[in-house]
């Protein structure tokens, strides 16, 4: 029977299925079935010979299928079929997004309207059978060293932080600082060897430059040396690590520059692997032994416990010490303080231990990770021409200034003859420009490097940069012998001890750069971390503060005064004798008689029920034996003055308990 002609449909495609009422007809006048089939639903498309048409509005199955569920694609019962003629796809039903258009031919096409989904996918719509689980193809983050051996690395860094609390809380200079520096190479040298990183003979010279700086922290009070012993000690470590993990050899000065503030730097990234590594261990061990095998789990657990109860059980101490007198009173028998003494204390040295514990850990998983390129900072250099005329102009001024330097400062300076601005004397003039000096030297010695670094080699270039390195000696020497006048008119301090010391590394690191001229693969960086260390270490063990004691004090009088100062004033600056020196100056300044002093105002002052200084401020100096400006300095010291013990064993401070025991 044939179908009535549906005026308002369009005919389709031949060969193509015709979709439901509303969708494109077959062959006009309607498509019936394939001969010897049976007929096709009024409105309907039959489907391929040997089909069975689906019901209205449906699409039909697969080839001698039956006919799928209203408005819903045919397929088996659960699966999602591929392509013609190929496996069913993955099991759930194929859905669509509504108003999306069909598939690709061959695909299985869906309702009208819809898109069909690709081969064994499964989007799923609402209130529909859920699709396929969803597949993670990204590769897994590989497991790191560190966190397969966790238990090593967090229980060394564990034992480390432990000791650092004990070495350093409220111990800025004992004796136990070089068994600190100690401890911390041990840390390392260990951490690397088990991350087989080779140590080489030549960090040798890092790690004694480390360890003489903590020696010599523990042998001085002078806060300006200690404050910079500690940055040295940190400045030494930094290029001990980059030294020993990475070959730089290669490196020139801007690249080293460039590590050494990227390893500071990109450190913090790591801050968190002690957490994310234990993580991840965990993770490795319950993957591998399917649970973590009784030892290991044991091990982690203890671990844990102590990291945790440690600081609970210290918390609940000071609060049990609080809610009773008598066991509070017990415990601060024990600890010889206060129980909230106690607990400020307990709290800090968690801290310092947490401190210490994440940031050893950091800088070894940073180390280990080697993300710090090995290659220089960039291997093209521009065309010198540019580089040519700024250090032509440079060099003209620079020569002009050295000219008037040699003529009137070092020849008249050596005969007597310097003639100086009207109203100027020889200190104030000697004062002026030193600081400057030193100023221009740093700024040419770093205009140097980069005209090596970033230029083509030219022999213009190169003769130019011999120039400024040559005035840049004049300046450095002008520099000094400025200072060096100066000392002869108003003495010592140690400000003045540094810039001459500033000077005379100034003069090896210009050396270094004019070698570099001529030689560019000198390795100049490694020069100046030697050349700098050596000087400082020197500085450091030198006592400047009873060194300018002692020469200051032999020139308060002319019978005593040395030759050098001959024609200057008599020394009479004693304000900052008494109070701006460390008692390193204690064997240059302490004398019986003001010990005498001081055990007389201490007297007064208990009677008066005040301090020392204060009595000593409004009382009459007068009646003093010795110097009043010598007690001084015993008062300012015994302000400072910390109890000993075998922690805080500091050489200077015995020395100062020692002569006041006299």
């Amino acid at each position: 029977m044939m179908q009535q002609e549906n005026t308002q449909m369009n005919p389709g495609m031949p060969g193509r299925n015709p979709g439901a009422p509303g969708m494109n007809p077959g062959m006009p006048g309607g498509n019936p079935g394939m001969p010897g089939g049976p007929p096709g639903a009024p409105g309907m498309n039959p489907g391929m010979p040997g089909m069975n048409p689906g019901a209205p509005g449906m699409n039909p199955g697969m080839p001698g299928g039956t006919p799928g569920a209203p408005g819903v694609n045919q397929r088996m019962p659960g699966m999602n079929p591929g392509m013609p003629g190929g496996p069913p796809g993955a099991p759930g039903v194929n859905q669509r997004m509504p108003g999306m258009n069909p598939g690709m031919p061959g695909r299985n096409p869906g309702m009208r309207g819809m898109n069909p989904g690709m081969p064994g996918r499964n989007p799923g719509m609402p209130g529909m059978n859920p699709g396929a689980p969803r597949v993670n193809n990204r590769a897994p983050r590989p497991v790191s060293t560190m966190a397969k051996q966790y238990p090593y690395f967090g229980i060394l860094s564990l034992i480390y932080a432990a000791l650092c609390a004990l070495f350093l809380y409220r111990n800025a200079s004992g004796i136990t600082f070089p068994l600190f520096t100690a401890a911390t190479m041990i840390y390392f040298y260990l951490c690397f060897r088990k991350l087989n990183i080779p140590w080489k003979k030549s960090s040798i010279c890092y790690v004694v430059g480390i360890e003489l700086l903590g020696i010599s922290t523990c042998l001085t009070a002078n806060g300006a040396i200690l404050m910079v012993n500690k940055l040295g000690m940190f400045l030494l470590l930094i290029c001990f690590l980059l030294h020993s993990v990475y070959d730089d050899r290669s490196w020139d000065l801007l690249k080293y520059f460039s590590a050494f503030f990227e390893a500071i730097v990109m450190a913090f990234s790591c801050v968190a692997r002690p957490v994310t590594d234990w993580i991840q261990h965990s993770q490795l061990m319950r993957e591998q032994y399917g649970k973590q095998s009784k030892r290991s789990k044991a091990g982690l657990y203890v671990v844990v416990g102590l990291a945790i109860g440690i600081p609970l059980a210290l918390f609940m101490l000071i609060l049990l010490a609080s809610a009773d007198a008598v066991f509070g009173g017990w415990i601060s028998r024990i600890f010889d303080v206060p129980f909230w003494t106690l607990f400020q204390h307990l709290f800090l040295i968690v801290v310092l231990m947490v401190v210490a514990f994440f940031g050893s850990y950091m800088l070894t998983a940073y180390m280990n990770e080697r993300g710090i390129r090995m290659e220089a900072v960039s291997s093209k250099k521009a065309e010198p021409t540019a580089a040519i005329t700024v250090a032509a102009v440079l060099s003209f001024v620079y020569v002009i200034f050295c000219a008037v330097q040699i003529a009137y400062l070092f020849v008249g300076g050596a005969t007597g003859a310097l003639s100086l601005p009207d109203g100027m004397t020889y200190a104030e003039y000697a004062r002026t420009g030193f600081f400057q000096l030193l100023f221009v030297s740093v700024c040419n010695l770093l205009l140097v490097v980069v005209g090596i670094r970033c230029f083509h080699s030219h022999i213009a270039l190169k003769i130019l940069l011999c120039v400024i390195t040559a005035c840049t000696y004049i300046m450095i020497a002008s520099s000094a012998l400025r200072m060096v006048m100066y000392i002869q008119y108003k003495y010592l301090t140690n400000l003045r001890i540094m810039v001459l010391w500033a000077c005379f590394v100034l003069l090896l690191l210009v050396t270094g750069v004019m070698i570099t001229i001529f030689r560019q693969g000198f390795p100049l960086f490694r020069f100046g971390v030697i050349a700098v260390s050596v000087c400082y270490i020197v500085l450091s063990f030198a006592r400047t503060d009873y060194w300018i004691a002692k020469v200051n004090i032999d020139n308060m009088h002319e019978e005593t005064q040395y030759a050098f100062f001959s024609g200057s004033p008599v020394y009479d600056d004693t304000s900052y004798l008494a109070r701006d020196l460390s008692m390193d100056a204690a064997p240059a300044i302490i004398t019986p008689e003001a010990r005498a002093d001081y055990e007389w105002l201490e007297m007064n002052a208990r009677i008066e029920d005040t301090s020392v200084k204060s009595y000593y401020l409004w009382a009459d100096t007068s009646e003093l034996e010795g110097e009043a400006w010598r007690c001084r300095y015993i008062i300012e010291q015994q302000e400072d003055y910390q109890k000993i013990s075998w922690r805080t064993f500091n050489w200077s401070r015995f020395r100062f308990e020692q002569m006041m025991r006299r």
